[in-house]
């Protein structure tokens, strides 16, 4: 069982009991009422000891981006990278390019004595849209106008590489 699931499973007791006290509570039925409370403050201790917990420090993250290219035949992963934080980055599914093609990323964490062969097709980029802390399908011409505007948390441009269409 996967810790979203965990949750998940916890949250709908959390829920069910919930109204098995209120019905227990309207039946008159204080003993039930008061066990069922009780089971309901452990699960919500559960919960919160969960939440509170750190994520491992051992952890790092497979930043993986694959280029759409202007027909399916080009589509190719150009980037992939091993990260410590993603931050703001995985909140970010897609970078949209002023040609019309996109750059899908996904942030997974790496399993295990998994070997990640890295390609550092978009590191400046990434480094960017992280920090201009947009989410969702985000624009190189947003990007650009953000720092028209004088955004100052932006890092200082530079020329990313472009994937090859071969």
């Amino acid at each position: 069982m996967t810790l979203a699931a965990l949750l998940a499973e916890i949250d709908r007791r959390i829920a069910a009991f919930g109204a098995d006290q209120i019905a227990y509570t309207a039946r008159g039925e204080e003993d039930s009422a008061f066990r069922v409370a009780a089971h309901v403050n452990a699960l919500r201790s559960l919960r919160q000891w969960v939440d509170a917990r750190p994520a491992p420090a051992s952890r790092v993250w497979v930043v993986e981006g694959v280029w759409s290219g202007y027909t399916s035949v080009q589509r190719r992963v150009c980037h992939r990278t091993l990260e410590r934080t993603v931050g703001s980055l995985g909140h970010v599914s897609a970078v949209l390019f002023s040609d019309g093609t996109l750059l899908e990323l996904t942030v997974r964490p790496r399993a295990p004595r998994e070997k990640v062969a890295e390609i550092h097709g978009y590191d400046e980029l990434l480094r960017r849209v992280a920090a201009s802390g947009l989410t969702g399908v985000v624009s190189v011409v947003a990007l650009a106008e953000r720092r028209k505007a004088g955004a100052t948390d932006l890092p200082p441009e530079e020329e990313g590489a472009r994937c090859p269409t071969s």
